[in-house]
């Protein structure tokens, strides 16, 4: 069974307690973000809002391209290091990174 798979193999599972101030620096931010945002859009036209928005949309995509792209190269990196694993460390890397970057849309 592929671990991925959520029920596949549940005793391998993080303890909250691990993750927790990832998911409140998270969390903070994320409030940050809704407080700037309420006190833009009552401070702009509409439309500048939604330009602030379109930018601060291609920001995010930029950052997360970026990102993929650093994984992409560790696995390359990875690959390269373990010549003898390279198909089964791109395989796993394609499978979790997935094939293609989320991050289409208008610019």
């Amino acid at each position: 069974m592929c671990r991925c798979d959520p029920i596949s193999d549940c005793g391998d599972i993080t303890p909250v307690d691990d993750v927790r101030g990832q998911f409140e620096l998270i969390e903070s931010m994320s409030s940050e973000i809704r407080d700037l945002t309420v006190r833009l859009k009552a401070r702009v036209k509409p439309e500048e809002f939604r330009l602030v928005w379109a930018l601060r949309d291609a920001v995010e995509r930029l950052a997360i391209a970026e990102e993929m792209a650093r994984e992409r190269q560790l696995i390359d990196g990875l690959a390269q290091h373990l010549p003898d694993a390279a198909d089964t460390i791109e395989a796993l890397g394609w499978h979790t990174l997935g094939e293609e970057l989320a991050v289409d849309g208008p610019i």
